[in-house]
């Protein structure tokens, strides 16, 4: 008998994000639920002063308080300082958040530096 050439289909493969060593890090799939930043509550104006340590609520450190005035506060990074609403930061066990990447806050502070000019 003449064994047939043409090819056998694969397999599908598994619809879950499971491998050999555990869930992939990089799915979210089953994580739905899960918060992806970090939970606050909003901060009051006592807890807002020169020299507290501001993280972005995705997790990294964004900069420090310079000072403050009575509507805002000028947050100082390592690239610019960004004057930002009082009512725009909230609180955690790690301190004072903004819902704000520390690039885009960087990004902003440079363009109205240059609006300003």
């Amino acid at each position: 008998m003449a064994q047939s050439s043409t090819p056998q289909p694969l397999p599908p493969l598994p619809s879950t994000s499971s491998g050999s060593y555990g869930p992939s890090p990089w799915s979210y799939a089953g994580r739905a639920s899960e918060p992806r930043f970090l939970p606050a509550a909003p901060a009051t104006a006592a807890d807002i002063v020169v020299g507290a340590k501001v993280s972005s609520i995705y997790g990294p450190p964004i900069g420090t308080i310079a000072y403050v005035t009575g509507r805002e506060a000028v947050v100082r990074t390592a690239h610019s300082q960004a004057r930002v609403p009082l009512s725009a930061f909230g609180k955690s066990q790690r301190g004072l958040l903004l819902e704000i990447s520390l690039w885009k806050l960087d990004q902003l502070a440079a363009s109205a530096q240059r609006a300003g000019s």
